[in-house]
């Protein structure tokens, strides 16, 4: 910085010795400056005595950067690096132009007319090339905040630009920074140079979200929000009830920030307001559909129409400008009923019936990958056995789980396109399911809540109770079908339909794992 800061000074004084030493030429050329004999050469020698100082303070701070940056390279490769070694075939010559030549003519006791010239153009030189250099320097911003809504304890990545150039360059010891939540001081941990980590500590409101550089607040344009009632784990909270209207075979949809419930009209669920209102409904309405969320759209597959046949159709909900849209249709039968889940940013469908005469379906068995990047559909390996009514999938490890009509378990690997048997008995009917986010556990909420993992050697699925079901709600009226369950993040909401004692019901709860 000091550097920087002394080659607008030296462009001046460069400029001033060379028209003064050119003037002084002018009367005295064969005139070598060693001793003030006149005042002429006084002023020349103690002004080109003051400018070589200046100078060489730069260049050594400049010298000591680089010293510093060959001890520690791990903790200024992104500083350092940045500012010194990128355009290091045009920066550093143009800096050892500017340095070497002071050093130089600043170690001489006298100077001549000819040096003065010289060391002159060489000031000037210098800086005119510096005039032309692009800064490679990456602007700060910050785009994103991920997830933009979290509560107290979750880590959010604050996303934008620059940001390794944050880093302390006295310090190599952290790459920790200063973050502000609402004017709150937090500490953020750089991951790389656009990634930023913060863990959400006490304290703290909703608010803008911002970095400090050079004393000016850069900020998300997006803000920060603080969730609201931050239940326990393992803990059941009543939400905000649905207003009313037929609640019974909805088909529903997440995106992102909020659940999309309806069969013929249609509701949405803001999970930070926690509010319902109305929403735009689907060309197709349909019921027994599966559903799955990509890139925070919406996709709503198959399904029973309310014209009483079967779809084949997936139909995709973008949040952004609130529009239903058509992709690509299953190059199959049309079918009710399936499960999908989804496995890097790609979707899978499994089972489903084609029709309801007993034993006449011929879909029960097929799965079906499809990629919303090339909007195209690939036939996989069939499942072991036939899915049960009411089945549900949960994510171990990298490996799916799906119920069977076999009274085992069939473990679907992504990577291999490969199913196995796992032993394992369960049902999930009028009930859901959800898994951890690290995906060491899966939580099924039925009459109870049961966790579920696998056995250290892969051959069998453990049920253990984990926590019941809370009295007056979803526990006392038990839910029986037609319902909504949607994850998001570590809380799975759920409710609607019909129960033992309510064939509408309202209700509308969240269990946090």
């Amino acid at each position: 910085m000091l550097l920087e800061l002394s080659r607008p000074l030296a462009l001046t004084g460069g400029v001033v010795s060379f028209l003064m030493t050119v003037s002084f030429c002018a009367f005295r050329p064969a005139t070598i400056i060693s001793e003030p004999r006149t005042a002429n050469t006084f002023f020349i020698s103690k002004f080109l005595m003051a400018e070589c100082r200046m100078i060489n303070r730069g260049c050594q701070s400049y010298k000591s950067s680089i010293r510093l940056f060959q001890k520690k390279p791990n903790a200024y490769k992104s500083s350092f690096r940045h500012k010194f070694l990128v355009s290091a075939s045009f920066r550093l010559l143009n800096r050892a132009l500017f340095c070497a030549s002071t050093e130089v003519f600043c170690t001489l006791k006298t100077f001549t007319m000819n040096q003065i010239l010289v060391w002159s153009a060489a000031i000037i030189l210098s800086t005119f090339l510096t005039s032309c250099e692009k800064s490679t320097d990456t602007p700060i911003t910050v785009s994103k905040i991920t997830p933009s809504a979290a509560e107290i304890g979750d880590a959010i990545l604050v996303t934008g630009t620059g940001f390794n150039s944050l880093i302390k360059q006295d310090s190599a010891a952290s790459a920790a920074i200063s973050v502000f939540i609402n004017g709150v001081q937090v500490t953020g941990i750089i991951l790389d140079d656009t990634t930023i980590q913060v863990v959400i500590p006490a304290g703290i409101t909703s608010g803008p979200v911002c970095i400090t550089h050079e004393g000016k607040h850069i900020c998300s344009s997006i803000e920060f929000t603080l969730l609201s009632r931050s239940p326990l784990s393992n803990s059941y909270l009543r939400a905000t009830d649905h207003p009313g209207g037929s609640n019974i075979g909805l088909a529903s949809v997440q995106a992102g920030k909020n659940i999309y419930a309806g069969y013929i009209d249609w509701w949405k669920y803001n999970i930070l307001q926690e509010t319902w209102t109305s929403a735009t409904a689907p060309t197709d309405k349909v019921s027994r559909a599966a559903n799955f969320t990509i890139n925070e759209k919406g996709y709503l597959f198959g399904g029973m129409l309310n014209t009483g046949t079967r779809s084949n159709r997936l139909q995709v909900f973008d949040e952004t400008n609130n529009t239903w849209s058509f992709a690509a249709p299953l190059p199959s039968n049309a079918r009710a009923d399936a499960i999908a889940f989804v496995w890097n940013n790609k979707a899978y469908i499994a089972g489903g019936t084609d029709t309801d005469a007993p034993g006449a379906n011929t879909v029960s068995r097929h799965l079906w990958e499809y990629d919303p990047a090339s909007n195209s559909w690939t036939r996989k390996a069939d499942l072991l056995y036939d899915l049960p009514t009411d089945a549900r999938v949960f994510r171990l490890g990298n490996y799916f789980y799906l119920p069977s009509t076999s009274g085992s378990f069939q473990e679907y690997n992504p990577a291999t396109n490969t199913w196995r048997a796992v032993q394992g008995s369960f049902s999930f009917q009028n009930g859901y399911v959800i898994s951890d986010k690290d995906a060491d556990y899966a939580y099924a909420i039925t009459y109870q809540v049961t966790r579920i993992s696998l056995s250290p050697d892969r051959s069998r699925l453990v049920f253990e109770f984990y926590n019941s079901i809370p009295a007056g709600g979803y526990g006392g009226n038990r839910y029986l079908s037609g319902g909504v369950f949607q994850p998001y993040g570590n809380v799975l909401y759920f409710g609607l339909g019909q129960t033992e004692t309510t064939t509408n019901s309202r209700q509308w709860w969240r269990y946090r794992y």
